[in-house]
């Protein structure tokens, strides 16, 4: 590999700490770049952390030069993680790539593969499993019926309410079938090999995902064998545009997303989304009389799953979105419906009045007064046009059981999100942050936590109703995530600034708080799977890390803080090699603060 490509961006001097709230700030944060021969490259964005990452690796290295740290570990028989250096330059190449999406397997010719085994065997069929009747040796076998439905259930329980893209009622009919070898509901001269693949692909995906913190539930044969094998199989499905189609295909991210395989999940999402644009799944349905009954909900589910894969993988790569807010036009499924369904057409009706009247039918009931996405143009928002689209305002679930707002809060989640990343993390030659930015966007994070229903923000809540899920941790963890993110970007200007001292602080008291929220709930089987746990995690051990290193906050208080970090991170090393990485790296800081600290040399 060759010298990774990192530039600090400008940072502006204090004279400007006490400028006029409109007034730009320069970009902090920019991304990474590798060149891999013989004429690969790879990139992750600032969006990702990638450039905080590279601070702290920076800060220790210098601290550590000046006790010369190496030989001291060595003579403690401490391990010092592989790209930290002790000259002040930072990690190596490729390092801070490692740490946030390490390659989960070993990549090789899937095409080879696949067209091998087309050869040699007509099927999936192996002794003792459940062949689908397609050729895909990649995705194993189907798991005996009870274990299948065991998996079913762990899915509808600890997934189903994040994403639910699946219609129930429907999938359970479909798995049934399956099993019991009746013909497929949807024709009586079965299905066609396409249709056959996609079913194998959904099925398979969402045993995998639910046993994902289970690992002895499956068989080795009934395991998906390689996630990019996976990408190259469900390429055979990405011209398709069906409901059943779709649902395979988001089932195939999602799992490469619990995989911490997010290049690979990047790949199918790019692919789902334009397939979901062809089939008009950014419109909302109550617009359009052609659609059949009853699949309003399901579109709109399908469409929200796939946005909030959309926000986390690009924010976690530091990739341009695929889907923009401005063109968007759906209602989120729990939140008030914005549109008045379409009515037939008159016939013979040609009057410029009447049709106008129609177009107005297929806008929101506020489209004369503000828009459905709040835009964010670098000026501050009008108060008016944010609490207009509130979720308070447009809260009407009230009642529901909290798996059933767990999709409605995620959307709203994701999307402020994405608005920080378009804030913060866009080509410096279009950023344009100024404090008021900074503080319309940290209003709406404190107004998304404050209007969430109780069943969604308050512990207390889950230990009286006997829930044993989690909700209020995840979405406490989400909260405190948008705060630390929020900040990051000046926790890499210079440590005297007035702007460092405010969001470091800040980020602190979040990181504290999602180590505090998460120590509880380890054996929680979603929490621990889903891959934000991790960045959160991450990114808070090295917030409280860099704080103790820099003298502003206390060791002992970062000492216990960040062994309660490393201990979350140890259980979901098992699962992920990124874990695995930041667990190594962690400990080796903390193991580093004590000696900087017993060397007097703490700055």
């Amino acid at each position: 590999m060759t010298p990774m490509l990192i530039v600090m961006a400008g940072t502006g001097s204090d004279k400007n700490d006490g400028s006029v709230a409109a007034q730009n700030i320069p970009p902090i944060e920019i991304g990474s770049f590798v060149s891999l021969p013989p004429d690969d490259s790879e990139f992750i964005g600032s969006a990702s952390g990638v450039f905080f990452v590279d601070t702290v690796f920076r800060a220790f290295a210098r601290a550590a030069s000046t006790i010369n740290v190496e030989r001291t570990a060595q003579q403690d028989d401490l391990s010092i993680p592989a790209g930290i250096g002790v000259d002040g330059r930072g990690p190596n190449p490729g390092t801070a790539h490692t740490y946030l999406v390490a390659q989960e397997t070993e990549t090789h010719d899937v095409v080879t593969n696949i067209a091998a085994d087309a050869a040699g065997s007509p099927s999936t069929s192996r002794p003792g499993g459940h062949p689908y009747g397609v050729n895909a040796p990649v995705l194993g076998v189907a798991p005996p019926p009870a274990t299948a439905q065991q998996l079913i259930a762990i899915f509808f329980r600890h997934w189903h309410p994040f994403f639910p893209f699946l219609h129930g009622p429907t999938f359970l009919e479909e798995v049934n079938r399956f099993y019991s070898g009746e013909q497929p509901s949807d024709s009586a001269a079965g299905q066609n090999p396409s249709q056959q693949l996609g079913r194998a692909v959904l099925f398979q995906c969402v045993f995998n995902i639910a046993a994902s913190t289970s690992r002895q539930m499956l068989d080795p044969s009934c395991r998906i064998q390689s996630t990019a094998d996976l990408v190259a199989l469900v390429g055979m499905l990405m011209t398709r545009h069906e409901v059943a189609t779709l649902q395979a295909l988001l089932a195939a991210e999602l799992y490469l997303t619990t995989c911490m395989s997010l290049r690979d999940a990047s790949t199918i999402h790019g692919a789902l989304t334009r397939a979901m644009f062809n089939a008009g799944f950014h419109r909302c349905p109550s617009r359009y009389l052609q659609l059949p009954s009853g699949t309003s909900e399901i579109r709109k589910r399908i469409f929200w799953c796939t946005f909030v894969l959309d926000r986390f993988i690009g924010q976690a790569l530091g990739h341009p979105f695929s889907i923009q807010d401005a063109d968007v036009d759906v209602c989120i499924p729990g939140m008030a419906e914005l549109h008045n369904p379409a009515g037939a057409r008159e016939p013979g009706v040609t009057s410029q009045s009447t049709i106008n009247e129609q177009v107005l039918d297929h806008l929101p009931d506020a489209a004369g007064h503000s828009p459905i996405w709040p835009v964010s143009s670098g000026a501050a928002t009008s108060y008016h046009a944010l609490s207009a689209h509130s979720p308070a305002r447009n809260y009407t679930a009230v009642g529901k059981a909290a798996n059933e707002l767990a999709l409605s809060y995620l959307v709203t989640y994701s999307r402020l999100l994405g608005e920080i990343v378009h804030l913060f993390h866009r080509s410096i030659h279009t950023r344009r942050i100024t404090t008021n930015s900074i503080e319309d966007i940290t209003f709406q994070i404190h107004r998304w936590w404050n209007s969430l229903p109780a069943a969604l923000q308050d512990d207390a809540h889950d230990i009286a109703s006997g829930s044993k899920l989690s909700h209020s941790i995840f979405f406490n963890m989400l909260y405190n995530y948008l705060i630390l993110v929020v900040n990051r970007p000046f926790l890499s200007l210079p440590p005297d600034r007035r702007q460092f001292h405010s969001s470091l602080q800040a980020a602190i008291s979040a990181s504290r708080n999602i180590i505090a929220g998460l120590k509880q709930h380890t054996d929680d089987r979603f929490l621990m799977a889903w891959p934000v746990t991790l960045s959160a995690t991450w990114m808070a051990g090295l917030v409280l890390a860099f704080g103790s290193l820099l003298e502003l906050y206390p060791v002992t208080k970062a000492d216990s803080d960040i062994r309660q970090c490393l201990a979350i991170l140890e259980i979901m090393a098992s699962r992920w090699a990124s874990a695995r990485h930041c667990y190594d790296a962690l400990r080796t800081f903390l193991r580093r603060l004590k000696i900087i600290v017993s060397s007097g040399t703490q700055e």
